[in-house]
């Protein structure tokens, strides 16, 4: 008899409602399940993926999350801003991620954009928009020694440490500091906190890991034809997509890393 191989689970708290533009692809939630499934190796074994609409106030709540088996909890983009203090969902997710990163051993967080904002702030950070503007596009961004020292982001082929990456962007708020116990890994000419991280607790990108370069610039475009940004700013970020290759599927590996327990 065979014996089926246990599933193992991962929350996704979609924070967004799907985008017209990118109907062909699903939603946020959908285009992080596909950086997953991307990214997962036959080490992993089988995965289920329990989406919680918490845009909808769908918020799990930490009992959950605690006893049901999950390895790992993520959290994605969206158009709502973190530092939002009146949007019910937004508070109450908030909240329960304060109770949350209060229980030692908890399953693992991974973050993007809105998520690396909300759990920022969760921890006592303050989110606000960024002085020096929009950032968009395939973005260069400096991998910091303390995460080059651990292999955060090493590439598979190459004995050496990545020092840098290039990842999509669309964002306009910023974390102004690193949550204590935490370290800085990513920075960015716009951006000086580009992600963090801490052994089995949290690792953040600011970026869009599950973005390809084409969804980026669709993205890019979109926010270029409802006025919030330049035609400088769009050709830069056209430039890009052209000049750069997208580390996204790198980026994504290290969220495996943190699921196992190896970050």
């Amino acid at each position: 008899m065979t014996i089926a191989e246990p599933t193992q689970k991962i929350a996704v708290c979609n924070a967004n409602p799907p985008l017209g533009i990118l109907d062909e692809r699903g939603n946020l939630a959908d285009m992080s399940i596909e950086m997953f499934e991307g990214t997962r190796d036959e080490s992993i074994g089988n995965v289920e993926y329990k989406i919680f609409e918490v845009y909808k106030n769908e918020i799990p709540s930490v009992k959950e999350l605690l006893g049901g088996d999950y390895i790992g909890i993520h959290i994605t983009g969206s158009t709502s801003d973190a530092h939002d203090l009146e949007t019910e969902w937004i508070n109450n997710f908030r909240a329960m991620l304060q109770e949350l990163f209060r229980v030692k051993g908890h399953p693992p967080v991974s973050a993007i954009c809105f998520g690396h904002q909300i759990v920022a702030s969760a921890l006592g950070c303050k989110v606000l928009r960024n002085s020096k503007g929009y950032e968009g596009g395939i973005a260069s961004l400096e991998i910091t020694e303390e995460a080059i020292s651990l292999g955060l982001f090493k590439k598979l082929d190459s004995e050496r440490p990545s020092k840098g990456l290039f990842l999509a962007e669309a964002h306009y708020d910023i974390v102004q500091c690193v949550p204590d116990g935490f370290i800085k890994t990513l920075s960015s000419s716009k951006c000086d906190i580009q992600g963090f991280y801490k052994k089995n607790v949290a690792l953040t990108f600011q970026s869009h890991p599950d973005f390809s370069t084409d969804i980026c610039l669709k993205i890019n475009k979109t926010n270029y034809y409802n006025s919030r940004i330049t035609d400088e700013e769009l050709a830069i970020i056209e430039e890009s997509g052209k000049n750069h290759i997208n580390d996204g599927m790198l980026a994504a590996r290290s969220f495996w890393k943190l699921f196992k327990g190896e970050l």
